[in-house]
């Protein structure tokens, strides 16, 4: 027997006749009753610290998180790379139907082929709709206030930022070392006294 908010819930939300419950419920079920969900985390969180500890755990979160950043980083750039390649496909394509000199001392006619050899326009919606791209927006807006709220709550500290400062140059090092070991150069290491 329910009682108190599950009975609330369960009462609330519709499920499918089948009595299974799709992923899409059990979200909105978490934004609707999140208390409910309390004993899960707090089972969780137990588990954490009992097995190999809060300090652990929250090391390796932070380790996921950076590997998440670096391949969205990477994809950034590689785009990027792509973009600017793009680009310097089409100016070099326009430079040669316009003739050089033109190109170079009548800059003001170069739009006039923008439309023969056109830039690479991305799509910023990825195919959703106009509902989709308001709702997707809104959520948008409801997490920044949230994140809002949270700052007010627990203000940043300087120890905090310093932490973020030395966690940043790190990762930056640690890029560093990647990159120089992709191109096949080994990083300089200092001379040890």
């Amino acid at each position: 027997t329910l009682k108190g908010n599950p009975k609330k819930a369960h009462k609330s939300l519709k499920f499918a006749p089948d009595g299974k419950v799709e992923f899409d419920d059990v979200k909105e079920i978490a934004s609707r009753f999140p208390s409910l969900w309390f004993p899960a985390f707090r089972i969780q969180n137990n588990m954490m610290i009992a097995y190999m500890g809060e300090k652990w755990w929250t090391k390796k979160k932070q380790i996921l998180q950076d590997i998440k950043n670096l391949k969205a980083k990477r994809k950034r750039e590689k785009e990027m790379e792509e973009d600017a390649k793009f680009e310097r496909l089409r100016q070099r394509k326009i430079r040669k139907k316009m003739g050089m000199l033109k190109y170079y001392l009548c800059p003001w006619n170069r739009k006039a082929y923008d439309k023969m050899f056109p830039r690479r326009v991305k799509e910023d919606n990825h195919g959703l709709s106009a509902e989709e791209l308001a709702e997707l927006r809104r959520k948008a807006r409801e997490e920044a206030k949230r994140l809002e709220e949270m700052m007010i709550k627990n203000p940043e500290t300087q120890e905090w930022r310093n932490y973020l400062k030395s966690k940043e140059r790190k990762m930056k090092v640690k890029i560093a070392k990647e990159k120089a070991i992709e191109e096949g150069n080994e990083p300089k290491r200092r001379p040890t006294t």
